[in-house]
């Protein structure tokens, strides 16, 4: 019987199924209960490439992660013909969890089509404008990326693409590195997208900047002649990897070779390690790389960190007088907080700090000073502050030392800074035992000049409760708010929503906690991507329409991996610059939170958008600091442009799987990598070495100790760094991790 039972019901479920399957194939919908499906909300469809002369009809649509669809084209030719105007039908298929019931009429959209269908309806009919009978002429005269040759300068192999050609340049004479004195002559040899041609391109008739240019008619040869190179005269003034002197530490015997000169290092008095008491002076002998020369600098031009530096005119003999060691007492400046009114909802702070409030502004008396320099200039008393919590896991999970935001009543410059503002952050940087990681990344963002903007950076002392009863803090990293206005993020805040501009943060915590302004599909990949804004603060509908419209049109783009319609919605540069320094320091969550763009326009004042990359935030939980899921402490794992799934970045997968901007990431590197990547880890050693004394100071009993300790497991820590138990250790194992990771990084470019 209760076979008979189990037949039946098989045969029953299988009948239910087969009707099930042909409603489907009738009407592209699973249904089901409304409560436990979504409606579909992804408006442009994308992979129905426009129909252009010669090119073949797409079948299938780039599949979303709420639906799947094909194309049937009418007429229904093989290749695209001219003169002809085609229809695409298109046959959405939503994926299980999604339904069309509920999607209004004509609510999909198809690039350069009129698109039509019928309320909950996945039957689309997108129809295009007639083919051209002919290609068009290309029209555009400048062709950009052709760099000037200039001496050690690394010449170009690629012209920048533009949506009517792209191209690829050899040089005569064929240098790896340009050379002084020297005629170079670019040949650009161009390829016209799809729907141009250079028939009917006149002679002559392209331009390449600071360039002799010429072409024959019709020609896609372009031939650009330089001017001679200028001379060799070196003029690379900072000298990099002479670390100051600090008690206990062994003297440098080299400098960071540039791509002008190498150097060594001699020290008077001649200690194998630095004593305290003690005057030093380093001699820094430099010889220069071929084709350069130090005949015609001036005299002190050079520079060293830290020492007053001398040389003579024309001479590499250098001389760099440092203070002696223990005669001053080098300190931070000290931020004290008074609490004058108490919140109710302590947010689950810690013990010792149980008057902050994570959600609420706790109205203070702002204090800072230092009390160990007394010509201190930057002192500020304010006693309309106010102080709060801030953070996401550096709140919630990394233990007693937390990360907090104040304001002050009104804006005003702070630790020497040249704007004045209201708002600033002081990072906890309780993760991260050297305490350099946000500071290093922040300082290389400052050095890179693809970045529009990257945050100032101040370590301080930090008090509450203070002065009746001064509780200390720890070591904080004061930094700016990421907003608009003067010296931070600068945007045309004014204007109707299609021509202000904003600032947008790609994070994943507010899909979690509701809080998303807008959220964008990846056509590649099955990722839903919600955006907050930060500026303005509180957008209105039209500012979140405009918004959402066009970072669509920046991620279909670079799901496209065309390189004409990514580098027609991005800055090239910043985005450059901003995946090198996410790779080198292998940030954590660069596939989750803390990612923050800027939509600005080519002309001010128009609808002509793009999209800027900055400033950088949140390294914190970078470059080996961590282990969580599949980010280990490895410096050899290929995360910012490798993870995938949740874990990864969609953006810099697909970028970096685009041959031209990986072109431009690997000559990019070839730039920074001995320059500015070398200065950011002489400034760590720099800047360890001489605050040593205060960074220790934020793991003694005085200084937190009681919280926590130098290489105690406070989240995720992996056990090579728990292993360390010295601030300096700490230090080192950065630097040998960065080490590591550009030795690898230069390979795999």
């Amino acid at each position: 019987m209760k076979t008979l039972v189990s037949v039946k019901l098989l045969s029953v479920l299988a009948i239910a199924a087969i009707l099930v399957i042909g409603f489907t194939a009738c009407n592209p919908d699973p249904g089901g209960d409304d409560n436990l499906v979504e409606t579909i909300d992804i408006r442009y469809i994308i992979g129905v490439t426009p129909p252009v002369r010669g090119a073949t009809p797409a079948k299938n649509i780039s599949e979303s992660f709420q639906y799947t669809g094909t194309i049937t084209w009418s007429p229904n030719h093989t290749t695209f013909q001219d003169s002809t105007v085609y229809t695409a039908i298109i046959n959405l298929v939503p994926k299980a969890g999604f339904t069309l019931k509920g999607v209004e009429e004509n609510f999909f959209a198809v690039y350069r089509a009129e698109t039509t269908h019928a309320a909950n309806s996945g039957f689309i009919t997108a129809v295009f404008p007639v083919t051209k009978d002919t290609d068009d002429a290309v029209d555009i005269q400048a062709i950009g990326g052709v760099t000037p040759p200039a001496t050690g300068g690394i010449p170009a192999k690629n012209i920048s693409p533009n949506e009517q050609f792209k191209g690829s340049i050899s040089w005569q004479p064929d240098h790896t590195v340009f050379q002084a004195g020297t005629s170079y002559t670019a040949t650009v040899e161009l390829t016209a997208e799809t729907g141009y041609t250079f028939n009917g391109v006149e002679e002559n008739f392209f331009r390449i900047a600071n360039a002799e240019t010429t072409n024959p008619a019709n020609s896609s040869s372009v031939t650009a002649v330089f001017p001679a190179t200028g001379g060799s005269i070196v003029n690379v003034s900072k000298i990099w990897g002479v670390i100051p002197p600090a008690i206990g530490t062994t003297p440098v015997t080299a400098i960071t070779a540039s791509l002008q000169y190498t150097g060594t290092v001699t020290w008077q008095p001649n200690h194998t390690t630095f004593q305290a008491g003690q005057a030093y002076t380093a001699t820094i002998t430099l010889n220069v790389i071929s084709p350069f020369d130090f005949t015609g600098i001036s005299a002190n031009f050079f520079e060293v960190a830290g020492a007053t530096t001398t040389n003579a005119a024309d001479s590499g003999i250098v001389s760099a007088v440092f203070p002696q060691l223990g005669a001053v007492y080098v300190s931070f400046p000290e931020i004290h907080f008074s609490i004058l009114k108490e919140n109710s909802n302590n947010d689950n702070a810690p013990t010792n700090t149980t008057r902050v409030n994570y959600s609420q502004w706790n109205s203070s008396r702002v204090e800072i000073k230092n009390p160990t320099d007394s010509g201190f200039a930057y002192g500020i008393i304010d006693e309309g502050g106010s102080v709060r919590g801030r953070g996401n896991s550096t709140w919630n999970n990394m233990g007693a030392k937390r990360p907090y935001r104040f304001r002050f009543a009104s804006a005003q410059p702070t630790l020497g800074s040249d704007y004045s503002a209201r708002l600033w952050i002081l990072l906890a940087n309780t993760i991260d035992y050297s305490n350099m990681r946000n500071y290093g990344s922040y300082y290389l963002g400052q050095l890179l000049d693809g970045m529009y903007f990257s945050p100032s950076t101040k370590f301080v002392h930090v008090f509450l409760n203070s002065p009746a009863s001064p509780s200390y803090q720890g070591v904080y990293l004061l930094t700016d708010e990421r907003e608009a206005g003067p010296g931070r993020v600068q945007l045309i805040t004014t204007g109707e929503p299609n021509v202000r501009e904003y600032l947008i943060e790609y994070d994943r915590h507010t899909w979690v906690t509701g809080e998303a302004h807008f959220a964008v599909n990846h056509a590649r990949e099955n990722v839903r991507i919600p955006f907050n804004f930060r500026d303005p603060a509180e957008p209105t509908q039209q500012h979140k329409d405009f918004a959402q419209s066009f970072i669509q049109n920046v991620y279909n783009a670079i799901a496209s991996r065309d390189f004409a319609q990514i580098s027609a919605v991005i800055d090239l540069p910043s985005f450059v610059d901003f995946y090198i320094v996410q790779e080198l320091f292998k940030n954590r969550d660069v596939g989750y939170s803390s990612l923050f763009f800027q939509i600005k326009h080519k002309t001010p004042g128009t609808n002509s958008p793009y999209l800027v990359a900055g400033p950088l935030w949140d390294f914190d939980q970078s470059s080996g600091s961590v282990v969580d899921g599949a980010y280990n402490d490895s410096p050899t794992q290929l995360w910012a442009a490798g993870a995938s799934g949740s874990e990864g970045n969609v953006w810099f997968r697909n970028l970096l799987e685009t041959p031209e901007f990986r072109q431009l990431v690997d000559e990019r590197w070839d730039t920074v990598k001995n320059r500015e990547v070398r200065q950011m880890i002489d400034q760590i050693k720099y800047m360890s070495r001489l605050y040593e004394t205060c960074f220790n100071r934020n793991y003694t009993a005085t200084g937190g100790g009681t919280r926590y300790q130098i290489g105690d497991n406070i989240w995720r820590t992996p056990q090579n760094i728990r292993n360390i138990k010295t601030y300096l250790g700490q230090v080192d194992y950065l630097i040998n991790w960065l080490e590591q990771r550009i030795v690898w990084f230069d390979g795999w470019l």
